[in-house]
């Protein structure tokens, strides 16, 4: 992926996932400082995403993942 070969410059740990819902479970599990989202995820694009965790952040309830 173009990402991993940019960051890789970076002294950083990069994860992937597949899917929006993806990453709610994988900011539930652990913070993470820096987030790329593609607009096109499956099951829950980044806009959606991204939704999601400013309203969480906002004191709003973040959607559970729905699989």
């Amino acid at each position: 992926m173009v990402r991993r070969v940019l960051l890789r410059h970076f002294p950083c740990e990069v994860g992937e996932v597949d899917s929006g819902l993806d990453v709610l479970d994988r900011l539930a599990a652990a913070p993470h400082s820096l987030l790329i989202l593609d607009y096109k995820m499956p099951l829950m694009n980044g806009l959606e995403t991204l939704r999601a965790i400013r309203g969480h952040a906002q004191g709003g309830r973040t959607p559970p993942p729905q699989r």
